[in-house]
């Protein structure tokens, strides 16, 4: 019998793990108030700008620009029983949170993974890392976790489609920047070059007109040098 070989995804950026949670206005009946004063966190994806490349002032060269995403924890105060509801709820934020697991498990074709839940290939573009899941302990985090999906397993299906989403946009945007910051480059090293090129015919052409303004000296020099040595 073939055996399956799995794997655990770890997203760019994410913490290690990532949260299920989704965003869901709850009734004051749908919950159980908890008394106890603590707080948890889920992650999100929060858009941010960054660069690609380096400032180079020689060039007249400067980073590129351009818009991403990366996970964000948001902390919430704890008001209901998780025990007793199965979930937590971010009161402020109207967020229902079910969860962390360790990653997205996917099984790999070729040079490809695909999530077992959906089938879908994950985009290399982001993919921090891929763990093998060898050991028993590995395993059993892995059935903990697919617990846990399973029960929720509409609000994983469009929480990771929206995080495949966005990271493949962040992705592309670096890639598309990290061209234009090469193509810019290129155009201000040859420019760079033409210059210097230019110049060092300059002050050749410089050299050669100075040497010849300069022989009725040199032959002096020569001739004195030439007169000290032999007296």
């Amino acid at each position: 019998m073939e055996s399956i070989n799995y794997f655990c995804i770890k997203l760019t950026s994410s913490p290690g793990i990532i949260s299920i949670h989704e965003q869901k206005s709850l009734l004051p009946n749908e919950y159980h108030l908890n008394d106890e004063d603590d707080t948890n966190q889920y992650a999100i994806l929060v858009e941010t700008e960054k660069t690609v490349g380096k400032e180079i002032y020689s060039l007249d060269v400067h980073p590129e620009t351009y818009e991403t995403y990366e996970f964000k924890d948001i902390t919430y105060q704890i008001i209901n029983d998780y025990n007793v509801d199965g979930f937590e709820y971010d009161r402020e934020r109207k967020v229902v949170f079910y969860g962390w697991i360790y990653g997205i498990y996917a099984t790999k074709n070729e040079d490809n993974y695909y999530d077992v839940i959906t089938g879908e290939k994950i985009p290399h573009e982001i993919i921090s890392n891929a763990h093998e899941i060898i050991s028993a302990d590995d395993y059993s985090e892995m059935i903990e976790d697919l617990k846990l999906i399973k029960e929720h397993k509409d609000v994983y299906i469009s929480i990771t489609k929206e995080r495949f989403s966005k990271l493949l946009k962040g992705a592309i945007n670096r890639k598309v920047a990290s061209e234009r910051y090469k193509q810019n480059y290129a155009i201000k090293k040859k420019a760079y070059d033409e210059r210097m090129t230019k110049r060092q015919k300059q002050w050749q052409q410089i050299k050669e007109e100075l040497k010849y303004e300069s022989y009725p000296k040199r032959e002096e020099v020569k001739k004195l040098i030439y007169e000290i040595r032999t007296s």
